[in-house]
């Protein structure tokens, strides 16, 4: 546990620890050895395990992380690693570094959809944005919000697209947001849905969130002959919305998820005793 995550610093060390092997087992390794360097390691290995029995570990060397250089949302990065009365450096480290807290997952995805919420609510009130316009674009001040309770609740790229898929599709209702929003984050589910990398019950909120933005889909659709033909706007939302569509039309929807309910697609024909899928 960190207690001044201002000033401390992060003290990495790295060694080689000697295998626990017998004289002769170690003599088998001069065929896989590699230069000078390495035979003459080799050699120091055998004298010592020779001599006294026991196996030395070599320290190669540390690197020191002031933890204030790692950003909120986390890096990967080399570090030089350092030896004492060394002058040059000992190699390099590639490490990922990122900082979080103990949490239940299923809580953090819940904190992280309420923030989600509460945040776009603001930025569409704020800004002022006309419907069908927003695509995805915080304000600096929320997506460091947004950025940094995800990092720090250690939660998974796929735990934050299905966050959005939730929330935006809840808010879409109200004020909807640019089909583009909707495509980028169809295209990010694919594979750990395909995967089976959700919950029964993060499958389930995806699934119902999907019902609504389908809706909102087929409906806009529906009224394409009412939008102007050859405005650039209105292409790129029926482009989003059939790349959506083909998103989800690409996925096995489960066996107990009716995914064209009559009463909220109340203008589909009766059915015909054949499941309704995306592609028909």
């Amino acid at each position: 546990p960190l207690e001044d995550a201002e000033n401390d610093t992060l003290c990495l060390e790295v060694w080689d620890f000697d295998a626990a092997e017998t004289v002769p087992e170690k003599m088998s390794k001069v065929k896989d050895v590699k230069g000078v360097r390495g035979l003459v390691k080799l050699a120091k290995e055998i004298a010592v395990t020779a001599t006294t029995g026991s196996h030395d570990n070599e320290f190669i060397g540390k690197c020191r992380i002031p933890l204030r250089d790692i950003p909120v949302t986390g890096h990967t990065m080399w570090y030089a690693l350092e030896k004492k009365n060394k002058s040059k450096r000992r190699g390099v480290v590639r490490l990922r570094l990122a900082f979080s807290a103990e949490h239940n997952t299923q809580v953090a995805a819940q904190e992280h959809r309420h923030l989600i919420r509460i945040l776009l609510l603001h930025e569409l009130e704020t800004e002022k944005l006309e419907k069908y316009c927003w695509c995805g674009r915080w304000s600096a001040a929320a997506e460091a919000l947004v950025l940094q309770h995800s990092a720090q609740r250690g939660l998974l790229a796929r735990n934050v697209a299905l966050a959005q898929w939730v929330e935006y599709s809840r808010i879409h209702q109200q004020h909807p947001l640019h089909f583009a929003v909707f495509n980028k984050l169809a295209v990010e589910l694919i594979r750990p849905l395909e995967n089976n990398l959700f919950s029964s019950d993060e499958t389930r909120l995806f699934w119902d969130a999907t019902k609504k933005i389908l809706y909102s889909c087929l409906n806009s659709i529906r009224k394409i002959r009412r939008l102007a033909p050859g405005d650039k706007n209105v292409m790129a939302q029926m482009g989003a919305i059939l790349g959506i569509l083909s998103s989800i039309g690409s996925l096995e929807v489960p066996s107990d998820v009716e995914l064209f309910p009559p009463k909220m697609f109340g203008w589909f024909p009766e059915p015909d005793g054949e499941k309704v899928d995306v592609m028909k």
